[in-house]
């Protein structure tokens, strides 16, 4: 059992010994997952994130099980923990800020320092060089930092930026896609991958990690904005839209540096939707997320 989980399971148990019976009004999972998500609130904090899960998870089941008045579901650890497991599963499926802090935690695990002593030192000598942008060198220590731990995901990610920068896509494709086999919601990896997929001429493809950006990270504009892209390219205005508009909305909460850049893809999206006697549809979706229009 995870670390997390355990604790979860344990602390339920002790408020469920503690707390009243109420009536029943939803399917346990799915009312645990909805307090869940409010519990963990619309704001990320990641410095924060394992504390919040750990107090959030057991106290959205119980307060569940007290409501729906069915406690002989979880009234076994084994229970208790299928429960639990459907309610992590519910909320991170539906739950933006519930899935970025799962996602937050992981990266911390997985984006650690090799355990490695010799790869940790090589993969140090090669983002040495990848700094003074003295690729051709570097590569060589990001694969040597692998061939001693090949679940490095960050010498993976490393070792793709060199590949990239030499304008080998295909290479930098491969070791995206190793990277992310180990942690697929690698945000720069997935980013990057759907660069590389773009420079390989394979858009649907790039969309797609795009999209899975924008799902792994719902507070990171890129997602958005890349998907977006994608889709005005694809003249798939209605997702074009959407994407756009909330990457704008993101970028100025941000006070992003992007922000000329999301206003100016926008202005395109206006053009082509313009041309294609759509401009209904973009006027409605622009109220919808409060972008102002100069027409």
């Amino acid at each position: 059992m995870y670390p997390l989980l355990k604790q979860a399971v344990i602390a339920a148990a002790i408020l469920l010994a503690t707390s009243p019976l109420a009536a029943q009004t939803a399917t346990l999972p799915q009312l645990a997952a909805e307090k869940l998500c409010a519990c963990i609130g619309e704001v990320p904090q990641p410095d924060s994130v394992a504390n919040r899960l750990q107090r959030c998870l057991p106290q959205a089941l119980t307060k569940a099980a007290i409501q729906q008045g069915g406690l002989e579901a979880i009234g076994t650890v084994e229970g208790m923990k299928g429960a639990l497991l459907k309610t992590q599963e519910l909320a991170t499926a539906s739950c933006p800020p519930v899935r970025n802090a799962y996602v937050v935690q992981r990266t911390e695990h997985s984006y650690a320092s090799s355990n490695i002593a010799a790869a940790q030192k090589a993969y140090d000598a090669g983002t040495a060089l990848l700094e003074k942008q003295q690729y051709q060198q570097a590569l060589p220590l990001f694969l040597k930092a692998l061939k001693l731990d090949r679940k490095f995901v960050k010498a993976h990610d490393h070792a793709a930026i060199c590949y990239r920068q030499l304008q080998d896509f295909k290479k930098a494709a491969d070791y995206y896609a190793k990277s992310l086999a180990i942690f697929p919601e690698d945000d720069l990896a997935l980013l990057n991958m759907a660069v590389v997929q773009n420079r390989l001429e394979k858009p649907d493809e790039a969309r797609g990690y795009f999209e899975k950006l924008r799902y792994f990270h719902p507070y990171n504009p890129e997602g958005y904005f890349g998907a977006g892209k994608m889709a005005l390219v694809a003249s798939d205005f209605p997702a074009a839209l959407d994407n756009l508009f909330q990457a704008h909305r993101l970028y100025t909460q941000q006070e992003s540096p992007y922000l000329a850049d999301s206003n100016k893809l926008i202005s395109l999206l206006y053009g082509a939707m313009k041309e294609n006697n759509q401009l209904d549809l973009f006027r409605n979706r622009a109220q919808q997320y409060n972008f102002e229009i100069k027409e």
